[in-house]
């Protein structure tokens, strides 16, 4: 631990007496740890130095190694977006090369939000040669703008999709009478209010979190990775912006790394900004999801609440409820009625035959909702 580091003990869970004999323990007592106590690296969760933004037993402020990779992130970050645009351009023609040289089979993961809609419009090219497949992963509960924009990408590139599809007679709601209902983050942690709040511990163990895990395995997770297989590797729309989890990766990575299970991984966008992907849209014209266009407020991508605060528009499952503390179920309401009940009714049911009590105000702060009453009393116990 350098001479250096500066915390702000206060801003965390645990005294600081605690978390000094946490950065004593080996690394099996501190995953011991961190899981009994409900808590994760990427969620912020670990005290971190101010300075470096590494967790306090491994401050990297005395690190010149680190400190010159520092200079290239925050340089990568701040450029303009013409900048980036052209390094990711760069990227785009280098890894081309590369994968016809190489004859590798190369996999961009495309879902209809705008991140992977960047990523499919920087390599439309390739794409439509054939010299890149593209994948979906189709949890048949999507909304259906995101379908449609599926299939208009299929017939702009002139390319069929490989789609990733949950095995026969697997739906959400299927998966939630089996598990229960995943209304708990997998990271036991929830968001209420723009505020992150750590929920008790018995209510976020491993037991608590597991329908929340397999809904995403059966959905989502395995039919990728069974498409996945017998690929060099991946393009994902992963941006350093969107989450501390992904910043920490992706400053580790790079953009383009070759990882120790042999695959290559591309990450084209990895320092952009939603308002540099909308500028991006502005510039070349694209056709996108109609799901941003569902706003009340003027801006792409943004709804404005009740409570006065902003949901961010994000695709996936119309029912997942992994977004409806932050709002979506108010945006859900307006623009999807049906889906919106659909939803009500499935959650109404699947509580019902398990019995879970759960509490939908406290946990996911459905008091955001126009119309609460919609959920039955039950639901509220």
């Amino acid at each position: 631990m350098c001479c250096i580091l500066r915390v702000d003990w206060s801003k965390y869970p645990l005294t600081q007496q605690i978390w000094e004999e946490f950065g004593r323990m080996s690394l099996r007592e501190r995953r011991v740890f961190l899981k009994e106590h409900s808590l994760q690296y990427t969620q912020g969760h670990v005290p971190q130095c101010e300075d470096c933004l590494h967790v306090f037993f491994n401050c990297q402020c005395n690190n010149q190694e680190f400190q010159e990779r520092k200079k290239l992130w925050l340089k990568e970050l701040s450029k303009s977006f013409e900048e980036k645009l052209r390094h990711s351009e760069d990227i785009v023609r280098e890894k081309t090369q590369l994968i016809k040289d190489n004859n590798l089979k190369i996999v961009l993961a495309y879902s209809g939000g705008i991140d992977s809609e960047c990523c499919l419009q920087l390599f439309k090219e390739p794409i439509s040669q054939g010299v890149i497949k593209v994948i979906v992963g189709n949890t048949t509960s999507e909304l259906p703008d995101t379908y449609k924009r599926w299939r208009e990408a299929e017939q702009e590139l002139g390319v069929k999709f490989m789609y990733g599809l949950p095995e026969r007679g697997t739906t959400f709601e299927s998966n939630a009478n089996i598990f229960g209902l995943p209304v708990y983050s997998r990271n036991a942690c929830v968001v209420m209010a723009g505020e992150k709040k750590h929920i008790k511990r018995e209510e976020s163990s491993s037991q608590s979190r597991r329908s929340t895990i397999m809904c995403c395995f059966n959905l989502k997770d395995k039919p990728q990775k069974l498409l996945l297989k017998g690929y060099d590797g991946d393009i994902l729309g992963l941006k350093a912006t969107e989450s501390r989890g992904r910043s920490i990766s992706l400053k580790k990575t790079g953009d383009c790394f070759f990882s120790n299970d042999m695959k290559w991984h591309i990450r084209p966008i990895a320092w952009w900004t939603i308002d540099d992907e909308w500028e991006f849209q502005k510039e070349k014209g694209f056709k996108y999801n109609g799901i941003y266009d569902k706003t009340n407020c003027g801006t792409k991508g943004k709804y404005k609440l009740s409570t006065g605060g902003y949901y961010k528009i994000r695709s996936g499952c119309a029912y997942c409820p992994q977004g409806i503390h932050n709002g979506y179920l108010e945006w859900l309401k307006e623009y999807y009625p049906t889906y919106f009940n659909k939803l009500v009714n499935i959650y109404n049911n699947v509580s019902a035959k398990h019995n879970d009590g759960i509490d939908f105000n406290k946990v996911l702060e459905i008091k955001k909702v126009k119309n609460p009453s919609l959920f039955s009393s039950s639901v509220f116990s």
